[in-house]
């Protein structure tokens, strides 16, 4: 038997859909905005940033957003587009809620000037506690929603299905593997 993917017709998956799309969709507007930023910092008229921290602060958070927010963010409306429709939706609203947070705190961080901004192949940080905490929290954030998928869609079969429950188990491997980095790390 083959499994379709089929948008909801639940008033309520729907508007919780709608919002995290909304919320992944700013997330690319966010980083498209530290990217005008850094394209600002090296303009010879302009140059609103006048040293080489303003540019990799805002190189930071352009990575940050468009490599990490945006993705989990998406990944999560597949998530719940795969767990479909559930009388108790309170885990994903909850983890919406976390997000939105984390990226007010990793905008925060950014734009605080505390810290030092630190350049990865990766995901690029500022030193600052105000940012793990924001990492901290979308990874809460993502987890819930994740757990809620895996949940939902553990005795179904289907490739959709199974393919969010491997995102799923990555995911929190994933996170695992960050905790287990900071316990050595000595954080």
């Amino acid at each position: 038997m083959t499994e379709r993917l089929v948008l909801p017709s639940d008033e309520g998956h729907l508007h919780l859909l709608r919002r995290w799309l909304f919320f992944a969709v700013s997330a690319l507007g966010i980083a498209g905005a530290f990217a005008f930023l850094a394209v600002l910092t090296r303009t010879p008229a302009v140059q609103i940033l006048h040293s080489a921290e303003g540019l990799h602060r805002a190189i930071a958070g352009h990575v940050t957003f468009s490599l990490l927010v945006w993705l989990l963010a998406f990944e999560a409306v597949l998530w719940i587009v795969a767990a479909g429709p559930a009388p108790d939706r309170r885990r994903s609203w909850w983890g919406l809620g976390l997000m939105v947070a984390a990226s007010g705190f990793l905008i925060a961080a950014v734009l605080s000037g505390r810290g030092v901004p630190i350049l990865t192949d990766y995901v690029s940080v500022v030193v600052d506690p105000l940012f793990f905490v924001g990492l901290l929290a979308l990874a809460v954030g993502v987890g819930l929603v994740a757990r809620d998928s895996v949940r939902r869609t553990s005795g179904r079969s289907g490739l959709l299905s199974h393919g969010m429950r491997c995102a799923g188990a990555l995911a929190a491997l994933a996170v695992a593997a960050c905790l287990v980095t900071l316990v050595r790390l000595g954080a």
